[in-house]
């Protein structure tokens, strides 16, 4: 069972990877294995940085899938 709204959407995702999750303003889909591999390469990269579990990451950035 998830503990959290992100680990509900991976379990989701997760068993239906080919499931379009989202559509960006151009009309280009995404698939739930898409926003998968894009999350786990965000959290790589914030990991390399020296983000740990618990650390206080601010992001700012205009809405978009990028």
């Amino acid at each position: 069972s998830a503990k959290s709204l992100p680990q509900a959407w991976e379990q989701v995702w997760r068993a239906a990877p080919e499931a379009v999750v989202l559509i960006d303003r151009s009309g280009q889909t995404h698939s739930a294995q898409q926003v998968l591999d894009e999350s786990s390469q965000r959290a790589a990269s914030l990991a390399a940085s020296g983000v740990r579990t618990g650390s206080t990451v601010l992001m700012s950035c205009s809405p978009s899938v990028d």
